[in-house]
């Protein structure tokens, strides 16, 4: 039957290594047999692996290295006996070590060179700063009780060596002479015992300057508006300044007192937190029936009390203009022409929308949107109406009468509940001033007959056309054959793709060489541009250099698509090249 065998606590000092050698614990089993022992837990097979053993024959306790309380202050182990076959013959006994502080931690310093402020203006007694100072040995022992002492002789100033306050002692402070004082003080553990162990410091203390000028407003006199039955988290912003950085600038916060005007409660103010400036709020909705207009006197102070014998304070006068929700906005006039040409580029600026109001409206806030656009070729600026052309208009545009097409604008009073809203007529009346008409961007092409299907020689190579007038619904454009004689071969025909390109071909094959034609391109209205000779080369086009016949004018939108079309046909029936 097995029997539990216990040890009494074991104290070990801590920095002690010599402590087992002097002091011997044997850890025995009653048993008469000869045993065998061993030592499990941490601090012997867990880490901390090793710091203690256990003689396996005798029951010896040893320690492999000195002990450090203020990193463990115990351990608990295990000690097992055994008989020579390895079977256990007792419970495990259960050792319990301690480790006893040593004074071997100095005080510390939180933090480690304090600094304290004080007012030029402040009375003896008055509280600086408190001082603290820490000891890792046992708080439980003398050895981590600390005082303070003061080393280096200060008249100004008195340190409470248990408490670590110090007060002002002598009232000779004047900032513009000194604005700073420095003390040499000492933490002393063991209750300040002169064996103790100690730490010195330098303690920066900083003379504040006295509260001696007001801050005054950067602007004393503001004119703002606000709408009738709302209220305004931040209607104004006051500005200050002052000549106590410390107290007015620097976590020391203004403050704003309504003095004048405010009789029926309709406004409160409070300080920015960031900028110290007023922040005038309406907190109970105005009644435009009842007040056009109320003019609001404002003081403000630093929170630090005045050092001077009474001044007065700084104020700023506040007018607010109450506007009437129920004002209407409409357009002037109610519809307006604006006029466009060739020369006309995207983006430009077609009209700055004038409002008139039905009452008093300066101060009101307007908002500006497009209501009707089927083409969606204009944007508005809805702060500040100015309507602008950003797309020309699709081919399936309608225009209506002496070629006008007709926007729908709208603004609105956002400050009325439900917001009053007025509307307007914009006339894009379109006007062509290019009259060279249509043209092909390409007029010389290469094309290799091999590569088209069953290695046929026929031509075919794809026309391009551009209209340079922006206003797209000149298209779409056809492509018609010359009445000038071609070259051979005699028989082309025209099939067209889209609104700007066409498949020239040939109705035969054809051998190697190059041929010659003439067509004209035409818009939608009938205009045509010159008449152009298309020259193409069949075969022997690998080295050709590219070379673009346009009449130097850049590509448009509806050219790129063309090419992007050109460049789908050549992947699905050969590789033309054109020059």
């Amino acid at each position: 039957m097995k029997r539990q065998w216990n040890v009494p606590p074991i104290f070990i000092p801590e920095n002690n290594l010599k402590y087992l050698n002097v002091h011997h614990y044997l850890l025995q089993s009653d048993q008469s047999q000869a045993l065998r022992y061993s030592l499990t837990g941490p601090g012997a097979d867990l880490p901390p692996v090793g710091l203690f053993t256990l003689d396996s024959i005798t029951g010896r306790l040893r320690m492999t290295r000195a002990l450090d309380r203020e990193q463990q202050q115990e351990y608990r182990l295990k000690a097992h006996a055994h008989q020579s076959d390895g079977q256990e013959v007792d419970f495990p006994c259960n050792i319990s070590i301690f480790v006893q502080d040593v004074n071997d931690e100095f005080p510390e310093f939180v933090p480690r060179f304090p600094m304290g402020k004080i007012r030029e203006d402040a009375l003896p007694g008055a509280f600086v700063m408190q001082l603290t100072a820490t000891d890792r040995d046992d708080p439980e022992t003398p050895n981590a009780l600390v005082q303070f002492k003061m080393t280096s002789h200060s008249e100004q100033f008195s340190l409470n060596k248990e408490t670590g306050v110090i007060t002002v002692k002598m009232t000779n402070f004047e900032r513009m002479k000194r604005d700073r004082y420095n003390l040499i003080v000492q933490a002393v553990d063991c209750n300040g015992a002169a064996f103790g162990l100690s730490t010195e410091t330098m303690v920066s203390i900083f003379v504040l300057r006295a509260n001696e000028c007001l801050p005054q407003f950067n602007q004393t006199n503001l004119q703002v508006n606000a709408m009738e039955n709302r209220l305004y988290p931040r209607l104004a912003e006051l500005a200050v300044y002052g000549c106590d950085v410390e107290f007015g600038f620097e976590g020391k916060p203004v403050v704003y007192h309504i003095v004048r005007g405010n009789g029926a409660g309709h406004f409160a103010i409070t300080t920015d937190e960031n900028t110290n400036a007023g922040i005038l709020q309406v907190i109970k909705a105005m009644d435009y029936e009842k007040d056009k207009r109320i003019t609001l006197v404002i003081k403000t102070e630093n929170v630090v009390p005045f050092a001077k014998p009474y001044e007065h304070s700084s104020s700023a006068t506040v007018a607010i203009t109450i506007l009437d929700m129920h004002a209407r906005p409409i357009f002037w006039p109610k519809v307006q022409t604006v006029h466009l040409d060739s020369s006309s580029p995207l983006g430009m600026n077609l009209v700055h929308l004038n409002t008139r109001c039905t009452e008093e409206c300066e101060g009101m806030v307007l908002w500006f949107s497009v209501l009707k656009d089927p083409a969606g070729v204009v944007t508005i600026d809805p702060n500040s109406g100015v309507l602008r052309m950003v797309s020309p208009f699709p081919p399936d545009t309608r225009l209506g009468p002496n070629n006008t097409y007709a926007i729908i604008v709208g603004v609105e009073n956002t400050e009325a509940n439900p917001p009053f809203t007025s509307t307007g007529t914009i006339l894009l009346a379109t006007r062509r001033s290019n009259q060279q008409g249509a043209y092909l961007l390409h007029t010389s092409f290469c094309h290799d007959g091999h590569a088209w299907p069953n290695s046929s020689y026929s031509l075919a190579v794809l026309l391009v056309g551009e209209d340079p007038d922006p206003l797209s619904n000149f298209f779409p454009l056809s492509f018609t054959l010359a009445r000038k004689p071609p070259s051979n071969p005699s028989s082309w025909k025209i099939q067209q793709v889209n609104g700007t390109a066409a498949w020239l071909s040939t109705m035969e094959p054809q051998q190697c060489g190059t041929y010659e034609t003439w067509l004209s391109v035409t818009n939608h209205q009938g205009l045509a541009g010159p008449e152009s000779k298309v020259t193409v080369q069949l075969c022997g086009c690998e080295a050709k250099a590219l070379l673009l016949v346009a009449g130097g004018i850049g590509l448009s939108d509806g050219a790129i698509i063309a090419i992007v079309l050109s460049i789908l046909a050549v992947l699905l029936f050969g590789k033309p090249v054109w020059s």
